[in-house]
């Protein structure tokens, strides 16, 4: 997992491990996720981000690009939910059945098969409080794994999401 334990003069939030990325999740990272899923906007109902926020994308898009060069990890995607998923569940991207090349993302149970190492990892995160709370995940070992996560860019793209209100708006997306 990347290390991803923070605390800077210029961000009051003390990240810690974030589950997802840096460390493993739990069994309470995912219910928090299937809970953090449920309360977000359907997708019918979300703010177009690419009318009256585009400035804010491409500023978000720039801490991660430009400022800290981690495009190829990281990026943002427009907050929403589909439908809602049952109590101990999660949406979890999975190979379809039957079709060679093809990923769906479904609800699936929260179970301890899920938890062992390696066999999912987070991909969409929500800045909530004082951390990042994932809340859609898919199969296999995460991108991130073993990778060289600089803190101070978490640091940043949640202080930005906060401080222009748009943590209800934009997700961050591994």
């Amino acid at each position: 997992m990347a290390t991803a334990t923070v605390a800077t003069a210029t961000h009051p939030w003390k990240i810690a491990a974030i589950p997802g990325i840096g460390r493993p999740l739990k069994e309470k990272d995912l219910v928090l996720g299937s809970t953090t899923y449920n309360s977000l906007a359907p997708i019918e109902k979300q703010v177009r981000l690419q009318g009256s926020h585009t400035k804010y994308v491409k500023d978000v898009l720039d801490i991660i690009i430009i400022k800290h060069d981690m495009g190829d990890l990281f990026g943002v995607h427009s907050l929403h939910r589909h439908d809602a998923v049952p109590e101990m569940t999660i949406r979890l991207e999975a190979t379809a059945p039957g079709i060679a090349s093809m990923n769906w993302t479904r609800a699936t149970p929260i179970n301890d098969e899920l938890l062992a190492q390696d066999k999912i990892h987070a991909t969409f995160f929500k800045v909530q409080g004082n951390t990042l709370v994932p809340f859609e995940f898919a199969e296999g070992p995460s991108p991130l794994k073993d990778q060289d996560i600089s803190p101070q860019l978490l640091i940043d793209v949640a202080k930005y999401l906060s401080e222009n209100d748009l943590t209800d708006l934009i997700a961050i997306e591994v």
